[in-house]
């Protein structure tokens, strides 16, 4: 073996090493994105038994509306991540330490950069609220979905402060902090809710309008908490040493924020772009028929089980990539972002046989309509191939965020669901009367493009690194060469 090789292989770690590695850091992702789905759903089982068809229809299309700026904030907060994951590993060179300093200003302006969009969020919503009135529904739904929307609204901007918190926490690899406070969160939520939505032990009785305030304490509370650890923890206070509230208003570094700024807003329109061509499946779906509507309803819930679990791998990846990077371990990236697919796809694959063995069990879960469970039937089995490719669709564009790439997917997105998705649900579902199963099929294969593209474009990324670090070895021994003769 050349010395090149050598010094190019010594650090590669082997395939278990990274599999378990990744599933030590995901757990703990994939427990918090799950809290906030079990908040979303213990909120609509509480004010479907409070009031009924008409307050859930109120919370649907409040939460509908604000889906869009909540899934923005999420995306564009992964920028904290990507930045923080690079940092802590690259070694300054001049003084062979971490980036402490760097890391500080990031954690800094990071914060600065989400109360921004905070504030933009903010206004965005309540202007959405007073646009309300021009949709079609029944006027108690439309009234009980503007209070609701404008109560939790205000909950963007205590979101955007946890997020910074945790994200920054998770760019160091201490996921499992996240998970505790997400989970503290979630109970206090559902005590919240069960007080507030009936009036329960003497509270004022909300209804409609409890969940959005129990979000709204329940984000406050996580901030609060998050931010606490930050600067009482004797392994995170050094990030936060000397930092007073003063501090955020000066020493400001155009170029962070520039950075942040050109990976954080992309990222975040991909969720909304992803977000807009569900809710538009939905909308092509509901003209077909109720029945075919509640089928993908029921579909989708099992999908989307799926995707929860893969977007916390894919944070591991984008943590990991970056790990790799600032130690300039280049090998190690293919082998972690490999890891990262065995796991996806293993997840997918046993969500997909439980789906396909007991697809009957499932279905009665939501619905005993013959009509309905026929064509639930049919969607997933669709969803058993929209899972495995999902699987990797999602980690690889984890992997390409990790690389700081967020442009690329959201070019790839845009093209993927309306250029090719949207005309062939619209094809094959009305042109072709292959109803909803046309529309699941349109999905699919806009979803499989994405996911190809993105592969191939992590792995050419991959490789530019590795003949980068091989040509770099090669400078070397050169010089070390020239310096013996």
């Amino acid at each position: 073996m050349t010395s090149i090789e050598t010094e190019n292989k010594q650090n590669i770690y082997p395939l278990i090493y990274h599999i378990k590695e990744n599933i030590r850091l995901g757990f703990p992702i994939i427990v918090t994105e799950l809290g906030t789905v079990i908040i979303l759903i213990s909120a609509s089982i509480m004010i479907g038994q409070f009031g009924g068809s008409d307050d859930l229809a109120s919370l649907s299309l409040g939460n509908n509306i604000f889906s869009l700026a909540f899934a923005f904030a999420v995306g564009a907060s992964y920028a904290i991540t990507i930045f923080t994951s690079h940092l802590f590993t690259q070694k300054n060179r001049r003084y062979s330490q971490t980036n402490t300093e760097k890391l500080k200003d990031l954690l800094k302006h990071g914060l600065i950069f989400n109360l921004v969009i905070g504030v933009i969020l903010l206004g965005f919503l309540l202007c959405i609220v007073g646009l309300l009135d021009f949709m079609r529904h029944e006027e108690s739904v439309l009234i009980n979905a503007k209070n609701y929307l404008k109560l939790i609204s205000f909950s963007i901007i205590p979101l955007l402060i946890f997020r910074t918190f945790s994200q920054f926490v998770d760019g160091i690899g201490k996921t499992n902090l996240s998970m505790i406070v997400v989970i503290i969160g979630s109970i206090l939520n559902i005590i919240s809710n069960y007080l507030f939505i009936f009036g329960n032990f003497g509270f004022p009785q909300m209804g409609i309008n409890a969940p959005a305030l129990s979000f709204i304490i329940t984000q406050v509370f996580m901030a609060m908490v998050m931010g606490l650890l930050l600067f009482k923890l004797p392994s995170l206070k050094i990030y936060t040493e000397r930092m007073a509230l003063g501090d955020l208003f000066k020493d400001y570094s155009l170029t962070i924020f520039i950075n942040l700024f050109k990976v954080g807003v992309p990222s975040g329109l991909n969720f909304i772009f992803e977000i807009m061509m569900f809710s538009v499946a939905a909308v092509m779906i509901g003209y077909i028929g109720y029945d075919q509507l509640a089928a993908h309803q029921i579909a989708y819930s099992v999908v989307h089980f799926n995707y929860v679990l893969g977007l916390g791998i894919a944070n591991v990846t984008i943590i990991k990539v970056g790990h790799y990077l600032g130690k300039e371990e280049y090998y190690n990236i293919r082998k972690s972002i490999a890891a990262s697919r065995i796991i996806t796809l293993s997840f997918a694959s046993i969500v997909s046989m439980f789906s396909f063995f007991f697809n009957h069990q499932i279905i009665h879960i939501f619905s005993t309509k013959e009509t309905v469970d026929k064509i639930a039937l049919n969607l997933l089995l669709i969803g058993i191939f929209q899972q495995l490719v999902d699987a990797l669709q999602i980690t690889s564009l984890g992997s390409l965020r990790g690389f700081k790439n967020t442009r690329y997917p959201l070019v790839i997105i845009c093209i993927g669901y309306f250029a090719i998705s949207f005309p062939v649900c619209y094809f094959l579902s009305f042109y072709l009367d292959y109803g909803v199963e046309g529309i699941w099929i349109g999905l699919f294969l806009g979803m499989a493009f994405c996911g190809v593209c993105f592969i191939f474009k992590v792995e050419s990324l991959c490789n530019y690194y590795i003949k980068k670090n091989i040509k770099h070895q090669m400078y070397l021994n050169l010089l070390r060469i020239n310096k013996k003769n």
